[in-house]
């Protein structure tokens, strides 16, 4: 995606790439057009940019709602919901809203600025919505700055947002979401079916040997969700279950990976797997990657990459000719299933480029057995 942005230039150089890149008009001088070709996976996430941050070095506890607000001094965090959902007529539906909160420059390095428009942080959101019936994907994406309470977020009772996309806690159990395009709205209330569950050790998610190549990471495998869809000014009431995750740290991609794929999957029998697979640079599995099986009551066990079978069935190609596989066979242990797109066209068409978009299960029977969601990141 080629897309005109608009920045001021002061001389000021950012320490890494996407900091630079998402500075579209959060600095202040004279203004110039720039042309932006996206951010790079591995110059947002790589290892090689995170000296001087905080890093994900040892099992912390955790606490919430607190853990559910900023952790400032790593140098990225994200809040990610996505979800399944269907009206009384068989509509079906998925969507992804994502939160990012990007920090500038490690702490030591930050310069006192007195005007109320400075920050130390920028933040960008995505959100997307695939329409299964229409076979249309639409995202779209907002950069701000946190000053002036632009975008932000608090941990009790939670609330984060950037513009008017938010998601805020009406009460102890529920939130509520709402996102407004020019293309759809959602108006979606979630109530956690589980307690959040810890990935990797404890919360400690290693993503390579080195140390501090990792992240904090919990989700909450399925929410009740209910609500209202608008798309080109029809609603849609919809039900059906969704997804959070939630990340920290400084760096996710060591020198050896290109990036991962990232599977959630809630089966109609009330468990959850979520399973990533990192790819090193030759596309192959790297022995890092990792995944958590959820029982019906919430228990958790750890997946290893020798536990899970991947296989790649369907492959779809962008206009910008890259090619994304769609379709998978999994296997986890002595259970198969059979991983359709709900339609093979759900790029992110945003300044970092990756598929994500809505799953369905199937077992060897044919039979629908879950939904779910599946990212494809580095691929570009």
């Amino acid at each position: 995606m080629n897309s005109k942005w608009r920045y001021r230039d002061c001389g000021f150089v950012m320490p890494w790439l996407l900091a630079a890149t998402l500075l579209v008009a959060l600095w202040g001088c004279e203004e110039q057009g720039i042309e932006n070709t996206g951010i790079n996976l591995r110059d947002s996430l790589g290892i090689e940019n995170a000296e001087g941050f905080r890093k994900a070095l040892k099992v912390r506890e955790f606490d919430f709602p607190r853990d559910h607000g900023a952790h400032p001094g790593y140098r990225n965090e994200w809040w990610y919901l996505t979800g399944n959902l269907r009206d009384a007529k068989g509509n079906e539906f998925g969507y992804q809203v994502s939160f990012f909160r990007v920090q500038l420059s490690p702490a030591q390095n930050q310069v006192k600025r007195l005007s109320p428009w400075a920050a130390k942080h920028i933040w960008m959101a995505h959100v997307a919505l695939t329409n299964g019936r229409s076979g249309k994907h639409h995202s779209e994406e907002r950069f701000s700055r946190e000053s002036l309470g632009l975008a932000g977020v608090q941990a009790s009772p939670f609330n984060i947002w950037l513009d008017n996309w938010q998601i805020v806690a009406l009460d102890n159990k529920t939130w509520q979401l709402a996102v407004a395009t020019d293309a759809f709205k959602l108006q979606l209330n979630l109530a956690p079916s589980k307690p959040p569950v810890l990935m990797g050790e404890r919360g400690l998610s290693q993503k390579s040997a080195t140390p501090g190549n990792a992240s904090y990471y919990y989700s909450i495998t399925r929410l009740h969700t209910e609500g209202k869809i608008t798309v080109k000014q029809r609603d849609y009431w919809v039900s059906g279950n969704s997804w959070f995750d939630r990340e920290w740290g400084s760096s996710a991609l060591d020198k050896d990976q290109q990036g991962w794929d990232w599977f959630s999957l809630q089966l109609n029998s009330g468990e959850e797997l979520m399973y990533y697979r990192l790819r090193n640079l030759q596309g192959q599995t790297h022995p890092y990657s990792a995944g958590i099986w959820v029982d019906k009551l919430g228990r958790t066990q750890p997946i290893s990459a020798e536990e899970i079978v991947l296989s790649p069935t369907v492959w779809w190609q962008s206009s910008e000719g890259s090619r994304y596989p769609v379709g998978w066979q999994l296997t986890y242990h002595d259970r198969h299933w059979h991983i359709d797109a709900l339609i093979e066209n759900q790029l992110m068409d945003t300044q970092v480029r990756y598929w994500e978009g809505a799953i369905k299960i199937f077992d060897s029977e044919k039979r629908q057995v879950g939904s779910g969601y599946l990212e494809l990141t580095g691929y570009e």
